[in-house]
This record gives structure tokens, sequence and C-alpha cells, in this order.
């Protein structure tokens, strides 16, 4: 690892680039149609980037479920862009939906729903799901795989994953 870092190949800098060049960057949010209140929302962003910048994001009408949704950034930014689409959030903490709550108020956000359940266990059935986004949660779950897994049956035929996260799913290297 500390090879590949050095090197520039995989490492932590060509990471953190490539956060930075699908992340919340100005110019990023800028062409999101976010402006005034919505932008400055995003100074504080964490996570690994913007998953919604990869393979094109959600498109309009979609139904999109946000893994691990926290203050409700990209519940923002999935709203505005499927235009109306469907939009559920979901959180493992109480205190983590609440934040995502006064954010979807703040911005008048209707077609955006919240749910409290684990990332293993979003409890939304099967097949529902033309996108799901997850933000730097996954490396947070102790069962990664089980999570991977729920992810992957909320999703339609055709159905797309962005992730934006680091997480290991095998057994430690020796």
């Amino acid at each position: 690892m500390r090879g590949a870092a050095a090197s520039g190949g995989d490492g932590a800098d060509n990471w953190a680039t490539r956060a930075k060049t699908w992340g919340y960057a100005p110019a990023v949010l800028e062409s999101l149609g976010l402006e005034g209140a919505e932008r400055r929302l995003f100074a504080g962003a964490c996570g690994g980037g913007c998953p919604l910048r990869v393979d094109g994001g959600p498109r309009p009408g979609e139904t999109v479920v946000d893994l691990g949704c926290g203050f409700g950034h990209d519940l923002v930014l999935a709203s505005r862009m499927t235009r109306g689409g469907r939009i559920v959030g979901v959180d493992v903490t109480a205190a983590m939906l609440d934040a995502a709550a006064r954010t979807v108020a703040a911005f008048s956000l209707p077609n955006v729903e919240l749910r409290r359940a684990p990332l293993d266990d979003p409890s939304l059935g099967s097949g529902v799901a033309d996108v799901v986004v997850s933000n730097g949660v996954f490396n947070l779950t102790r069962d990664k795989r089980a999570a991977f897994a729920a992810a992957f049956r909320l999703l339609k035929p055709g159905g797309r994953l962005l992730l934006a996260d680091v997480c290991k799913t095998g057994a430690p290297a020796s």
C-alpha cells in the first residue's frame, strides 16, 4: 500500500485527486444548479466524494435510495437531479435522521422520505430503486457483505449502485 501511495498509482494522493473531480467542488454544485443556501449546505460535506456524479447520476423520474443519508446532502442533490423522482433516505441513527429532516424541510423537498433502519436491512423491499447511493457509510458497517447484498436487493433490474467509499470485504492480509 505504501508503494502505491508513493507512486501515485492507486494510493491516497490519487484517491484524493479523483474525489475532488467528482466531489462537492463549487463547479460541480453549480453544474447541478445549486446556489446560495443550497451551496452553503455543502460547505461541510463529508464522505468519499459525491456518489451522485458517478455514471451520470440519477435521471429525471428515477427512484433513489440513499443508504446512510446523514445530514441529507445527497438527498438535496438527488431531488434536484431526478426532478421529482422518489427519494428515500435511510440512516441507522435518530440524530442523523433528525438532521436530514431539517435539511429536507429547509429545502422544501416533498419527494423525499426518511426511514430509520440499518444498512444491511433497510426494509424497503426488493427491486424498488433505480439508483442506490451511499457516501462513506459502508466502511462503518460491520457486515459489509450483508450491506452490499441489501443494496443490490433494492435495485430494479438494470439499476445502479453509486458508491463513494473505501472498504475491504475480505479477510485481513497477514
